[in-house]
């Protein structure tokens, strides 16, 4: 696992399987989908998640996500975007 810091990003795509993406892999390894609720509560309380997952070799790379996955200097920070994304998604749900 690369350790580096990391960005939270949302995208919403209308049930486009993982398979259907090209990752470089010189950017992106893995591609995981992760419900937000099962996210936040990896962020949040350590709780493991099983997670469909695509690699940029056109495998299947499932996974499940333990607190030990998480880069720790980035918890604190990932966690908040997860909320805000929460907020907003709930926000836009009306």
């Amino acid at each position: 696992i690369d350790r580096e810091l990391q960005d939270v990003y949302a995208v919403m795509v209308p049930d486009r399987p993982l398979h259907e993406y090209v990752l470089p892999c010189s950017e992106v390894s893995v591609l995981y989908e992760v419900p937000l609720a099962r996210a936040l509560a990896l962020y949040r309380h350590g709780a493991p998640v099983a997670v469909a997952g695509w690699d940029c070799m056109h495998r299947v790379n499932d996974a499940l996500l333990v607190e030990d996955d998480l880069i720790a200097q980035a918890r604190e920070t990932t966690t908040g975007s997860l909320e805000r994304l929460a907020v907003w998604l709930e926000e836009r749900a009306g």
